[in-house]
């Protein structure tokens, strides 16, 4: 049967296909359990371990960045041969002369030399590229700076006969054959993450040959601008799904082989990224005031805050956004008494049990990340609802409360005024007259008319993006979606943070309507 790329997954299927036979025969060898575990071992293990290029078990195991396990004398030739300025006469080999011709893997014989003792130059791997044998791969050229997989080979040189598999009988075994448990004991042992000394659980290989698990290896690159392999300290991407996927090879043998211990230690991993205390699970980030429906744009730098941002994309996306309480003053000090403080666990630096964030805030829900090299991210959000912290806690860092959801704002319908009173309705009026007499219309209209009139403003045109300005006026004409356009009106507007916090204290549209403005009757009222 013709495949039209390497069987990269008739390996996992005859695995699979090795352990359900191995099961359905358990039975007849119930006598002879040793025999079955070897046959179960060569039935899984040997053609995961056998090169999807050539055929047979690995020589050299070098892993790509595609998560793709070969032989290193299996890696094609490079399509990128650096420097060499010009061909032969018949355009088809670069001259002998040119130091990037000669690379690993290639079947080229050297011009002028036909001879198979030719020497072969390995060029700077830096500047080395080929291209993926795997048809999967979204990746279509790979560095040839790879190390060999250390894991791996260690795995060959522990199973017996690796490179010519024993013959089977039905005699029994003689004593001098290696203990299955024993050898599955070592197996497991080579397969454990040097990080948190655990089963590899997400397995990825970094180009210097090491294997870690991906949290394990996001984790160091917490507390360092520069990532490097924990081992041996070369420098390494930071492993995100895009540049480093996971070691299939490596993945499949664990998930055949150990599919109980994948089990307990998946689970491990769930019950620790969700674990509470009495319900204290919604991350918080205290950095700045956010609000419904209005985008917020993030640059995520503290080690702590890269560890929630990681576990908020693994979950529902979502975390909480507070003010810090040094931005507010002594105003609303009350609200320190009504959170209630949780004690962490032991394993939590100590921390004080006073907040020193506010108490209401904007649920935000990640729209796009985009993770640079260093460790740092820039995030796009969108408030949804708003929200009060009821008890708090610590977690790895970062604080985590227990929230409820404030209602939302009954939706109101903005209709423009009648003529006549459009012509008697200006801004100025907001100076001498209080909003709590004017009907909610009025101070939605006069409202739109501030905002019209600040496209000339300096300030305001350099915190919106094109066009903004005219889609939110054109939405609130359009659909009258007055409670949308008051919260953004709200996010533009230049107020302290302890005077924009009341926003977030409002029950009703008016009165969100009357405190915008109070805003613009006291801008009104100072000389621009």
């Amino acid at each position: 049967m013709e495949t039209n790329g390497p069987p990269g997954s008739v390996a996992v299927r005859e695995a699979e296909q090795g352990l359900d036979n191995a099961l359905e025969t358990r039975s007849e060898h119930s006598s002879n359990s040793f025999i079955m575990e070897v046959e179960t071992f060569q039935n899984l293990l040997l053609p995961l371990l056998t090169c999807a290029v050539c055929g047979r078990l690995l020589e050299d195991p070098v892993t790509l960045q595609c998560g793709n396990t070969l032989c290193r004398t299996c890696l094609p030739g490079s399509v990128e041969i650096g420097n060499c300025e010009t061909l032969d006469d018949d355009g088809a080999v670069p001259r002998s002369t040119c130091p990037y011709f000669r690379t690993l893997g290639s079947d080229l014989s050297v011009h002028g030399d036909s001879s198979s003792t030719a020497e072969k130059r390995v060029p700077p791997t830096m500047r080395e590229r080929f291209q993926c044998p795997f048809q999967s791969c979204r990746r279509k050229q790979h560095s040839r700076d790879i190390s060999s997989n250390y894991i791996i080979q260690k795995l060959l040189d522990i199973l017996p006969s690796s490179h010519s598999p024993p013959v089977y009988s039905e005699k029994p075994l003689p004593e001098t054959e290696i203990d299955v448990n024993e050898l599955r004991s070592r197996i497991q042992s080579e397969l454990d993450c040097q990080i948190c000394y655990l089963l590899l659980h997400d397995p990825i290989t970094t180009p210097c040959g090491h294997t870690f698990c991906r949290t394990c290896l996001l984790r160091t690159s917490d507390h360092t601008t520069h990532p490097v392999c924990p081992t041996c300290r070369s420098p390494v991407l930071l492993p995100t799904p895009q540049n480093t996927p996971t070691n299939l090879l490596m993945d499949t043998l664990i998930r055949t082989v150990f599919p109980d211990a994948v089990a307990e230690r998946a689970a491990s991993e769930t019950s620790e990224r969700h674990s509470s205390s009495s319900g204290t699970d919604t991350p918080i980030f205290v950095c700045t005031l956010a609000l419904p429906s209005v985008t917020c744009f993030l640059h995520i730098f503290e080690p702590r805050y890269r560890l929630m941002l990681r576990r908020c994309m693994a979950g529902d996306r979502r975390f909480g956004m507070v003010l810090p309480r040094s931005r507010v003053g002594n105003r609303y000090i009350n609200e320190i008494s009504s959170m209630r403080y949780i004690q962490p666990s032991e394993a939590e630096l100590p921390t004080g049990s006073r907040a020193t964030f506010m108490q209401y805030g904007t649920m935000l829900e990640i729209r796009e990340m985009q993770m640079l090299p260093d460790g740092r991210s820039l995030v796009e959000t969108i408030g949804r609802e708003r929200f009060q912290i009821q008890d708090w806690s610590v977690r790895d860092g970062y604080i985590v409360a227990k929230t409820s959801a404030l209602p939302d704002l009954e939706p109101t319908i903005y209709t423009s005024p009648p003529p006549d009173i459009v012509t008697s309705l200006t801004t100025s009026i907001l100076a001498n007259t209080s909003p709590e007499n004017l009907s909610t219309n009025e101070l939605i209209y006069l409202t739109r008319c501030f905002v019209q009139s600040l496209r000339s403003v300096a300030w305001l045109s350099a915190q919106l993006r094109d066009n903004e300005l005219e889609e939110q006026l054109l939405r609130l004409d359009s659909r009258g979606d007055a409670v949308r356009f008051a919260w953004w009106v709200g996010s533009k507007m230049p107020m302290e943070d302890g005077e924009a916090y009341t926003l977030l204290l409002q029950s009703s549209v008016r009165e969100l309507y009357c405190v915008l403005g109070g805003w613009i009757g006291e801008m009104e009222r100072q000389s621009w």
